[in-house]
């Protein structure tokens, strides 16, 4: 068995190990939920979570609400893409215009994504345009950044070849920049990801009428607390699949630049 094959099968060991941690972890609430008295109205066992979380799915109101933060987070989250990855990876080409927008970069870097809703809410009010600039900003900074450093990380060896072979303005940018710079800009993309969801929930909290963070927020007012925990069930859990197709799509989209390293 080749390095390759090794590293797929402790890789999978992994995996397995991290699932078995998972089921001991909900055993243990199970029992501590049910074992001390008083305790299952502040934290229910897990199987009256996953009771109140398949009612609430059979009844279509997990669907509905997770389709309308799914909707919003992506409407956001591409918006975010489609501003940063050309404006980073402008920037980051083109080191007059990198050394006049550091300063800007590093006072924003800091600053939490949450502290642009106040502003939103006096540009747009409290309707869909708000909570998707808020998201579109949260996610707007890692990928920015990420695709600064991937096409400042490029060697400048790289460029002189391509210089060589005739690569000018938009062809350097298309044939050799981007590729070069896509596996830090993936790692931005997948950051983008998470605080896109976390953001979504957010807003949701504290704008919306729908959503997976309106369901929180509701069941917690009808001191319905299963719900309220089979709602943030379903949020981890959409986390996960996101996650999980991220990778997926990454694994495929940067291949070649890990066998390269492999095999480097």
């Amino acid at each position: 068995m080749g390095p390759s094959g090794r590293a797929t099968v402790l890789e999978r060991h992994s995996r397995a190990s991290g699932f078995v941690f998972v089921l001991v972890l909900v055993a243990a609430w199970e029992l501590v939920a049910r074992a001390i008295e008083g305790f299952a109205f502040f934290l229910p066992p897990f199987s009256t979570i996953l009771i109140a979380l398949g009612k609430m799915t059979r009844s279509g109101e997990i669907p509905l609400h997770s389709l309308e933060t799914l909707g919003r987070l992506f409407l956001g989250y591409a918006c975010g893409i489609l501003v940063a990855v050309p404006l980073g990876t402008v920037i980051g080409y083109s080191r007059p215009l990198y050394h006049v927008s550091e300063p800007t970069l590093e006072f924003l870097r800091p600053a939490p994504a949450i502290a642009i809703m106040p502003i939103a809410f006096l540009f747009f009010g409290l309707d869909v345009r708000m909570k998707v600039f808020v998201i579109a900003w949260g996610a707007f900074w890692p990928i920015l950044l990420n695709a600064v450093d991937g096409v400042r990380s490029i060697d400048s060896i790289l460029f002189e070849t391509a210089r060589i072979y005739g690569y000018r303005g938009r062809g350097m940018l298309g044939r050799i920049v981007l590729p070069a710079a896509l596996p830090y800009t993936m790692a931005g993309l997948r950051l983008g990801l998470t605080i896109s969801l976390i953001l979504a929930i957010f807003v949701e909290i504290f704008t919306s009428g729908s959503g997976l963070g309106f369901l929180i927020v509701e069941y917690r007012a009808a001191i319905r607390i299963p719900e309220v925990y089979a709602s943030i069930l379903m949020v981890a859990l959409l986390g996960y699949l996101l996650n999980a197709g991220f990778v997926a799509v990454e694994d495929r989209v940067i291949r070649w630049y890990r066998q390269s390293h492999e095999t480097g």
